[in-house]
């Protein structure tokens, strides 16, 4: 019986990947910058609509980016997705 190996989604296009790759099998980004979006996401950290704070990016594609949010007055976890600009 195989493993089951440690997936990421990639900050780039969304897709999984394995946890120890240094690039992207579907976009090419690199690991790299896979660190490096999660952690300078302008977003992370800020109440958005008054009521969700974002924790952290769970996955990015063409249509804008996914969050991990909590409800400020429920407490409750949410996913809240953020559109681009334009």
């Amino acid at each position: 019986m195989g493993y089951a190996a440690e997936v990421r989604l990639c900050h780039q296009c969304g897709a999984s990947v394995e946890a120890d790759a240094r690039f992207c099998s579907a976009c090419g980004a690199s690991s790299d910058e896979q660190e490096a979006g999660g952690a300078s996401d302008p977003l992370v950290g800020r109440v958005v609509g008054g009521t969700y704070l974002l924790q952290e990016v769970v996955g990015v594609g063409g249509m804008g980016r996914v969050y991990a949010a909590t409800h400020t007055h429920l407490g409750k976890a949410y996913a809240v997705k953020v559109l681009p600009e334009g």
